[in-house]
């Protein structure tokens, strides 16, 4: 009895050796992969840092994007604590990253005018208008799957959920101004930045904004 019980007990072992080598592989295979996404991300948005104007206009944009969390923390009555400013440090992130893609989206649309020998400020806002109009539909499941997921935790009830929803509320309140910044706001201001690299000889064509 005892010799089969040890035999079982070795099985088992084995069995769980074997389990566990396998999820380490799997796990070495899905870092790999999300290596390989982070270095193709750093590698675009290093591009796209490298020029300081739109730099500053990412962080000097930002701020705008946090008047949401302020209104809804406003109208639910909550006040600024260690919670909600976990939650606005949450939300800085996401609509810096709106912006970064946003201008990532810009600046591939206006590179192939110029790669087509475009360079009026026609092809300028046609390529603002095509880098945004990319963005939108994504932009949209991005928002509603994060409001979505956090509504839940803003309407719960349990334990801990004083702290969860003063978490959540910065994130809901941010998704409705943020997501209308970077299509609205950076688009604008791309248009007005890269307007001045234009030559001074560019023929102006009629009906073209000035």
């Amino acid at each position: 009895m005892n010799s089969s019980f040890d035999e079982c007990i070795s099985e088992c072992l084995r069995c769980a050796l074997a389990c566990e080598g396998c999820a380490s592989a799997c796990l070495q295979e899905q870092d790999v992969k999300m290596m390989a996404d982070c270095i193709k991300l750093d590698r675009d948005c290093a591009d796209m840092c490298g020029r300081l104007g739109e730099a500053l206009l990412i962080m000097g944009t930002l701020p705008f994007a946090l008047t949401g969390g302020v209104w809804l923390l406003y109208l639910l009555g909550y006040n600024l604590s260690v919670a909600t400013g976990v939650g606005f440090i949450a939300l800085a992130g996401v609509a810096a990253e709106f912006g970064v893609i946003m201008l990532i989206y810009l600046n591939n649309a206006w590179a192939e005018r110029q790669a087509k020998g475009e360079t009026t400020r026609t092809a300028l806002l046609d390529a603002i208008r095509e880098g945004a109009v990319q963005r939108i539909r994504p932009k949209a499941m991005t928002v509603a799957v994060i409001v979505a997921g956090l509504l839940p935790i803003l309407w719960s009830s349990g334990t801990g959920s004083e702290v969860m929803s003063r978490i959540a509320v910065p994130m809901v309140g941010g998704m409705l101004t943020a997501p209308l910044l970077s299509l609205f706001v950076i688009p604008a201001a791309y248009w007005l930045i890269r307007r001045r690299e234009l030559a001074v000889t560019t023929p102006n064509l009629s009906g073209e904004i000035q």
